[in-house]
């Protein structure tokens, strides 16, 4: 199936416009127990410092912050490709943190004062939620760019079709891993991405 027929038929009125953008939700797993565990002032520390990693990794791919949720945070980028690269270093993440879980949606957005809004943000938060710990999980638009922008530098494993909250058909999610680091200075080895020393 051609790319736009794949768009138009996950959701005519989600990727309207020829430039979708595309919303990744990350968060902390298992941060309530850090938190008992350590103490709220050390585990906001974490928070913090997942926060300013966020910040990096997106605008090193071109992307922004668009506003912290806690534990988690909201990005945005202008193409899935970068999103999906920022994803997966972020799910590396730094050995102090506590691992992460993340999701991507790519469509239309509102954007106000600052902030986004639309089906896309909430697909994006919905995702997130059904990942595991260390698991990039994206919809089955931002499979679907991503395989026409860049062929070959990801893989998707499909996962069975699951219900999200306020969507009122089950939705196909993939589990994402990079074949080989495109510009950002990681590699895959095994599971998680391992960062290295970027070529020139």
């Amino acid at each position: 199936m051609r790319l736009q027929e794949i768009l138009i038929e996950a959701d005519r009125t989600m990727v309207q416009g020829p430039h979708p953008s595309t919303v990744v939700f990350a968060d902390l797993a298992g941060f309530t127990v850090l938190t008992q565990e350590i103490g709220d002032a050390p585990a906001a520390e974490r928070a913090a410092e997942f926060e300013a990693l966020a910040h990096e990794v997106a605008v090193a791919k071109g992307g922004r912050l668009i506003k912290a949720l806690g534990d988690g945070v909201m990005l945005l980028f202008g193409d899935a490709p970068s999103a999906a690269e920022a994803a997966i270093h972020l799910a590396a993440g730094a050995s102090t943190l506590p691992p992460a879980r993340i999701g991507l949606a790519t469509g239309v957005i509102v954007p106000r004062d600052g902030d986004v809004f639309g089906r896309t943000v909430n697909m994006a938060a919905r995702i997130c939620a059904k990942a595991r710990t260390n698991e990039v999980l994206v919809c089955e638009v931002t499979r679907a760019v991503i395989e026409n922008a860049v062929p070959g530098a990801f893989t998707f494993a499909a996962l069975d079709p699951v219900e999200l909250k306020g969507f009122s058909a089950p939705v196909e999610l993939y589990q994402t891993r990079a074949l080989r680091p495109i510009a950002f200075g990681w590699q895959t080895t095994g599971d998680t991405p391992a960062h290295v020393s970027p070529t020139m």
